[in-house]
């Protein structure tokens, strides 16, 4: 890498932590300020064209998915479905709310290792839990990343888009066994879970006073919630129909039977909040162009504990199961005499531990589907320091050898 390619990915990482510095000392949107850097540094440092820096920068399917799924949210929310929904569940758990934190987790896996993934699962599951943990006094933010959590672990099933790729991309490097690492994925996540749930207030949810148990009764609008609801899961699993469109049909077709006010729905979309988040990722994608990605690449070692810091750093910067898996894992080969199973779960588990940041697909559901007195950017740090806080972690656990038993046991 000659030193000017390497000015250039060392100028966008500065500029990056410039922009969020600007942002809170003169309290304007992230986005925004992201936008503006991307273009001088990609432009006047980079020499990238400005078609290159918004055309292939902005994340136009993210954007599709996080405005249709809060655009449902918000009709779902608006009509009490979630709240009729959810009440049977509340009368059942009778006022446990440290065992509800368990069963979003539970939920979230489940639902994600059925084959929903990592995708599809916060984006439809998460705007219910947030009702849920509201009606019941749950911290949103512990929510929030007990539902990521969840998804990770269940994510990373050989029957979810996100492993079935994990276990198709091991296999070609003659890594034939997927089993050892998805239960070191799913030891990693839940564990992540658990610190979730002592770090933001789950040892103070005492057992409040049961509610009366209520019949779960449907009106028209909340019917034909649940019936568009269960038309869209239907159409990405069974026919692989992108979920952003999917669901805006969907979407369209509750407002055009009045299932809810358009004007408020609309009007209560978290502009601000997508235009941070996609001004990150214009952002991020400039800092990849720039040299990060390749920066890292040329780094990797035999290491489990270099090659899971590598992957998470990577994924800071790109796509988890679009960059880095398939980027990171056909190299394994060529790194060093550690064993390939163990070098393979390193690169799957350390890209997903940062799946948090809001920047990714999950932390970008979470930011979105945040209550309207949340402060987004107050959110957007917090995801993204939650991010860097597990990604180190999960590296020391590779450290301390502690997957070196679990894999090895396995295999």
């Amino acid at each position: 890498m000659d030193s000017g390619f390497m000015n250039a990915a060392v100028i966008s990482v500065l500029a990056l932590f410039a922009a969020v510095f600007i942002s809170f000392w003169k309290n304007v949107n992230l986005g925004v300020i992201c936008i503006g850097f991307a273009f001088l540094v990609g432009r006047f440092v980079t020499g990238m064209k400005a078609g290159d820096i918004y055309g292939q920068g902005f994340p136009l399917r993210l954007f599709f998915l996080l405005l249709a799924t809060t655009l449902f949210s918000a009709i779902a929310k608006s009509n009490g479905t979630y709240a009729v929904l959810g009440r049977p569940i509340a009368g059942v758990i009778g006022g446990r709310r440290r065992l509800m934190c368990l069963i979003f987790f539970l939920v979230s896996l489940i639902l994600s290792g059925l084959g929903l993934g990592t995708i599809v699962t916060p984006a439809l599951l998460m705007p219910f839990l947030l009702v849920m943990a509201k009606e019941e006094e749950i911290p949103e933010f512990l929510t929030m990343i007990l539902c990521i959590s969840g998804c990770i672990a269940g994510g990373l099933s050989g029957a979810a888009p996100t492993g079935v790729l994990g276990a198709q991309l091991a296999k070609r490097i003659g890594v034939e066994q997927y089993t050892p690492i998805y239960i070191a994925a799913v030891t990693t996540f839940s564990f992540h879970g658990l610190v979730a749930f002592f770090a933001f207030g789950g040892p103070k949810l005492s057992r409040r006073p049961a509610k009366p148990a209520e019949p779960m009764v449907l009106d028209g609008k909340q019917f034909g919630t649940v019936a568009v609801l269960f038309c869209i899961i239907i159409a990405v699993l069974g026919y692989k129909i992108d979920i952003g469109l999917c669901t805006f049909a969907g979407v369209s077709i509750l407002l055009l039977f009045g299932a809810a006010d358009q004007n408020k729905i609309i009007a209560g979309v978290s502009w601000s909040t997508l235009l941070l988040l996609c001004g990150a990722s214009v952002m991020f994608y400039v800092i990849s162009a720039s040299g990060g990605v390749t920066l890292v690449e040329r780094h990797m070692s035999g290491s489990g504990f270099e090659t899971s810091l590598l992957a998470g750093m990577m994924s800071f910067f790109a796509s988890s199961s679009a960059v880095v898996m398939p980027t990171l894992i056909p190299r394994v080969p060529d790194i060093g005499p550690t064993s390939p199973v163990y070098l393979v779960g390193a690169v799957i588990i350390g890209a997903h531990a940062v799946a948090y940041s809001p920047v990714s697909t999950m932390g970008a559901v979470a930011m979105t589907m945040s209550s309207s007195k949340t402060d987004s950017q107050k959110l957007f740090v917090k995801l993204f320091s939650v991010a860097v806080c597990m990604w180190m972690m999960t590296g020391f656990f590779f450290l301390l050898g502690f997957y070196d038993n679990v894999m090895n046991f396995m295999e």
